[in-house]
């Protein structure tokens, strides 16, 4: 139940973010995990973490170079409201640039 609250929370967090992007180009996936990816093993495949109910991307785009400072704020606003329901555990694919340190 407690995994359950917290997606619910998590769910909360990303939507509250939705009206704001600066740019219209900025998407948001929650994508639900689990079937197939948790019956697996743990180290059968990438990806190694099998237990997050969520996984979650941010992507903030922009077509003017006059508009970063602005975009990059949210995005980083936006990836620091969602990282009290991240697992140390991250897809390489979804990193950014400022996440390096996790690899």
């Amino acid at each position: 139940m407690a995994a359950r609250a917290a997606a619910g929370c998590a769910g909360r967090t990303a939507v509250s973010f939705l009206p704001l992007p600066p740019s219209t180009l900025t998407t948001e996936l929650l994508e639900q995990t689990g079937g197939s990816v948790r019956r697996a093993g743990q180290d059968a495949t990438d990806p190694s973490e099998r237990n997050a109910p969520y996984g979650f991307i941010s992507a903030g785009a922009w077509n003017a170079p006059a508009d970063s400072d602005t975009n990059v704020r949210w995005a980083r606003e936006n990836r620091a409201a969602m990282r009290p329901f991240r697992s140390t555990a991250a897809y390489l694919d979804y990193l950014t640039a400022d996440e390096q340190v996790r690899v």
